[in-house]
């Protein structure tokens, strides 16, 4: 039968081994007797999860996990996605706010944004920078890198220690192009000719064009 205890300075629920639901200085510990926080759990399944907190949809549940390898999970499907709101009210937690972060159903990451289209999608009202700081002085090289099968093709860095930006293709078989209205206007071949308005350049400078 449940007991109520009042005033009781600790408060165990045993079950076998090491199950407890304790009470101490009003802190509550699952899994300890000695819990340091306002609610302490410790332990695991066998799958490494601490605590899930899941609701019933269509005959599934819908759960989300905190593993003990200190990794959050969630079983996401077409009904929902991953949000971190700001500016919640406490009263309607599930229709006020802004979406500060989301993580939708196929694994796009929104900042700024519900509904991201990409891998990652910035978005903001105004002035959507991303900004790289390099808080050591003198460190050298920092700025975006371009992979495929882990190896380096394309890069956009500065040096902090030469003043150089590089904007290119850093493999043998890659190199950059420059488009404006939708149409390639300028690129630099993988012999190092720059060509204008030709998509062959056959000097170490050609242009081609009536104007």
């Amino acid at each position: 039968a449940l007991q109520t205890f009042t005033n009781a300075s600790t408060t165990n629920i045993g079950s076998t081994g090491s199950a407890y639901f304790a009470t101490s200085g009003g802190n509550v510990g699952i899994g300890t007797t000695s819990p340091l926080h306002k609610l302490d759990v410790v332990g695991g399944d066998g799958e490494g999860a601490i605590a899930k907190f899941a609701r019933a949809v269509g005959g599934g549940e819908k759960p989300f996990y905190i593993s003990s390898t200190n990794n959050l999970y969630s079983n996401l499907s077409s009904e929902g996605a991953i949000r971190l709101r700001t500016n919640v009210s406490p009263d309607l937690p599930y229709s006020t706010g802004v979406d500060a972060v989301v993580v939708d159903t196929s694994g796009n990451v929104g900042i700024g944004t519900s509904s991201p289209t990409q891998l990652l999608t910035v978005a903001a009202a105004s002035n959507p920078y991303i900004q790289i700081d390099q808080t050591t002085a003198g460190a050298g090289e920092f700025g975006l890198l371009q992979r495929y099968q882990s190896a380096t093709k394309a890069q956009f860095t500065t040096n902090t220690l030469t003043g150089e930006v590089k904007i290119g293709a850093t493999a043998a078989s890659y190199f950059p192009t420059f488009y404006s209205s939708g149409s390639e206007a300028m690129r630099i071949n993988t012999s190092g000719n720059l060509g204008i308005g030709t998509t062959s350049p056959w000097r170490t400078f050609s242009v081609n064009g009536s104007s």
